[in-house]
């Protein structure tokens, strides 16, 4: 019943959090960038393209923990040790009064599953990985360009060895923790699935105690995700925009130069292109 609640506690976070990143796409859905791939100037996207990334799994992180909620919504109530009560529970009616959807309908499934607790703990890994993967890269963009973005004083500290530059320490906290969380949760299962086939028993209480306890941990910082995407981000809409595209060449825009500053004919220019930037590719 614990596992339960929390488990829609942390879809009620998570929701709430994609909402925040949603809101904050939306604001900067024209706010051009430069992109990067494997830390090398790529062509310039837009800063809610760069958010969509991580909207898009977290949106499927969500699906699935809402399935998974589902599942942890039937009462084993009334199954016994493996093969019912004896008295003849009105398994149903029970069900209904706790506030659950349905009864788990086989009994021995009832008193020794695991796989909708492991979903349940699955799915949330699967809302923390990719938002802190996005926490590094913003993390990333502003050791690279400090005045891109700007995070709340509440996420930042100043560096001690270097007077004047500060560090996005608590986003960089954040996003450990994030990861922290699905590591934990990929244990958990392996725990959970390395019970014997048996009704679970005394493991229950280690059990419902991590579990509650993970669950508990993943709402919290998906609140503070929220909280940073609508009250402590501020992106430099115009910083943002004058660096798009810089130091970004492909062999199209080599090409070009070569026609207007060499007076190159087409095919020479596009040959020389290509060739250079094979060549420079090849040397990195």
């Amino acid at each position: 019943f614990g596992v339960r609640n929390e488990a829609l506690e942390v879809v009620s976070h998570a929701v709430r959090m994609q909402a925040a990143m949603v809101a904050m796409a939306e604001l900067h859905h024209v706010t051009l960038m430069q992109g990067f791939h494997t830390g090398r100037p790529a062509q310039p996207v837009t800063f809610a393209h760069l958010l969509g990334g991580a909207i898009g799994p977290v949106g499927e992180g969500i699906h699935d923990s809402i399935r998974a909620f589902d599942r942890l919504n039937r009462s084993p109530l009334g199954a016994g040790t493996m093969s019912g009560e004896v008295v003849g529970a009105e398994r149903a009616e029970s069900a209904a009064l706790l506030g659950f959807q349905d009864p788990v309908p086989n009994t021995f499934d009832a008193v020794a599953n695991v796989e909708d607790l492991a979903g349940a703990v699955v799915s949330v890994g699967s809302i923390a990985a990719p938002v802190a993967r996005l926490l590094d890269e913003l993390v990333t963009l502003v050791r690279t360009d400090p005045t891109s973005l700007v995070f709340g004083d509440a996420w930042m500290r100043e560096d001690s060895r270097l007077p004047g530059l500060s560090v996005a320490e608590g986003v960089v906290s954040l996003a450990g923790d994030l990861r922290g969380i699905a590591d934990t949760g990929n244990a958990i299962v392996a725990r959970l699935r390395s019970l014997p086939y048996a009704p679970l028993g005394a493991a229950w209480d280690w059990i419902d105690r991590d579990l509650r306890d993970h669950l508990v941990e993943a709402g919290q910082r998906f609140a503070l995700v929220e909280s940073l995407f609508r009250e402590s981000l501020t992106v430099n809409r115009a910083y943002l925009a004058n660096r798009a595209g810089r130091d970004y060449t492909t062999s199209n825009d080599l090409a070009a130069f070569l026609m207007a500053e060499e007076q190159l004919p087409p095919s020479i220019a596009r040959n020389i292109a290509s060739l250079t930037l094979r060549g420079m590719n090849a040397w990195r």
